[in-house]
C-alpha cells in the first residue's frame, strides 16, 4: 500500500512541476499556486520572506507550462477542486 502512495506523490510531483524549497526541514509547508495564464514563477518575489520559517511547494497546474500539457484531461479540470484532489497524497 506505502508503494501506491509513494508512486501517486511522484507522479504528481511530476505532473505539476514541482519545486520544493524553502526550509525543507520545517513541519510547516505552504503550498504556492499560480493562477491563470502564469507559472510557478510568479512567486519568485514572495518566496522569500517565507523561506526561513517553511517548507515551500511551488507547483505549475497540470497543463500550464512548463508542466506536461499531455496529462491536462479537460473533463477532470474544469473545477478546482479537482486540483486540490490531487496533492492529498502529498
Amino acid at each position: 500500500m506505502m508503494m501506491k502512495n509513494v508512486s501517486k506523490s511522484q507522479e504528481v510531483l511530476r505532473k505539476n512541476n514541482v519545486s520544493i524549497t524553502g526550509n525543507v526541514r520545517s513541519e510547516k509547508t505552504l503550498l504556492f499556486i499560480h493562477g491563470f495564464g502564469n507559472d510557478q514563477k510568479a512567486w519568485h518575489k514572495i518566496v522569500p520572506a517565507f523561506s526561513k520559517n517553511y517548507r515551500i511547494l511551488l507547483i505549475d497546474n497540470v497543463g500550464a507550462s512548463p508542466s506536461n500539457r499531455a496529462d491536462f484531461v479537460h473533463n477532470r479540470y474544469q473545477k478546482l477542486d479537482k486540483y486540490a484532489d490531487s496533492f492529498g497524497c502529498l
